[in-house]
């Protein structure tokens, strides 16, 4: 896990102020705005960053074509309008708001994306993609949270190929990836992530993860039903809370527009029998204005006649009834399904896969 308020106070004040600060206006502003961090004044300090950032935006006259990070000052008004965006969301994560954390680690990604679109890399983009995907993992998003995970830990890699730093969320990173899989029903995929995670925490810390023996257990739980069903267990990843909740909602829409049919042809079926009710109620009348009725064929027929004008009513209500029903299942099911696909951005494909010590992936799609 990584460190608490000590660690990201630091963080702050970095990004905040001594690596990008020029001029005692600046500093100060900043130097204000983490004050009301550090007195626990959330709102107050998201204002104070808000206002700085804004200002900022107005001297923003970076050129988008920009292609290295490192051509633009850390004393730029571009730069320092970002890194604002970074306090607001770290604020944001101090406050325990998880949604908003969300929202704010979202936009300084989209932010940075949008101002420089040809850049590969820009400050923090890691550390921002872990942020996002512990709030999804919180927010039981756990395909999404997946995918970041990954993201956050192979773009660390690829940054720093063949150096010794590794990413100070890499441990956390790896169990929740592993849980992840886990949640989704992807069970030979996440004993083999489970498997990485203490291998690698082992490997560079120098000794096994102080509850290794609890994830080994997890791991032989895992592994167990696999084997029961002939090397299955799930390793495509498929399922979990977003898969299940748009299945959830398609049988909900299914359900509502079989009830409503049935609504539909109840109805139709009560305007038939209204409509025999109607005509043996003229005739009887006919018959019996033209007289020389005889009494039992009179009774038969009125008789007939309420009997299709009780069918009539039965059928309507009922027939009502189910078309409310299904009107009521199909729109629960829209709302469903829209909650259910409610994505963190644009669309994009994400393999589900598991590192291993081989370097071996378990593969399969999923949409974002």
């Amino acid at each position: 896990m990584l460190g608490g308020a000590r660690w990201l106070c630091v963080l702050l004040i970095l990004v905040g102020s001594s690596a990008w600060a020029e001029g005692d206006e600046y500093k100060g502003a900043v130097d204000k705005a983490t004050a009301l961090l550090d007195a626990g004044k959330y709102e107050e300090a998201v204002a104070a960053y808000s206002k700085i950032m804004l200002a900022q935006r107005q001297s923003c006259t970076a050129p988008p074509a920009i292609d290295d990070v490192a051509k633009l000052a850390r004393t730029s008004p571009c730069w320092r309008m970002l890194m604002m965006q970074f306090n607001i969301a770290l604020t944001r994560k101090r406050q325990g708001n998880t949604q908003k954390k969300l929202d704010a680690f979202r936009t300084y990604v989209t932010n940075w994306r949008h101002a420089f679109p040809k850049l590969d890399y820009f400050p923090l983009i890691e550390r921002a993609t872990y942020e996002i995907a512990a709030a999804q993992f919180q927010l039981e998003k756990y395909v999404q949270a997946l995918r970041n995970y990954r993201s956050a830990l192979e773009g660390w890699r690829k940054r720093h190929a063949g150096g010794k730093r590794r990413a100070k969320f890499a441990d956390d990173a790896n169990q929740r990836i592993a849980e992840c899989l886990e949640k989704v029903g992807a069970r030979a995929a996440a004993a083999n992530a489970y498997e990485t995670f203490l291998s690698e925490y082992e490997a560079h810390h120098g000794k096994a993860h102080p509850v290794a023996d609890v994830f080994r257990g997890r791991i032989a739980k895992l592994r167990a039903p696999a084997k029961q069903n002939g090397g299955g267990g799930g390793g495509d990843g498929k399922g979990g809370s977003d898969v299940a909740g748009a299945a959830r909602a398609r049988k909900m829409r299914i359900a509502g527009i079989i009830a409503g049919g049935v609504g539909v042809a109840s109805l139709a079926v009560g305007v038939a029998f209204g409509v025999l009710a109607s005509n043996k109620a003229s005739d009887v009348e006919q018959a019996s204005k033209q007289g020389g009725l005889d009494f039992e064929d009179f009774r038969d027929d009125v008789s007939q006649g309420q009997s299709f004008q009780a069918v009539q009513i039965a059928m309507m209500i009922a027939g009502g009834v189910a078309l409310a029903a299904g009107v009521g299942l199909f729109i629960a099911g829209i709302i469903k399904r829209s909650r259910a696909e409610r994505a963190a951005s644009a669309p994009s494909i994400t393999v589900l896969t598991a590192p291993t010590r081989g370097g071996a992936y378990v593969g399969g799609a999923l949409r974002f």
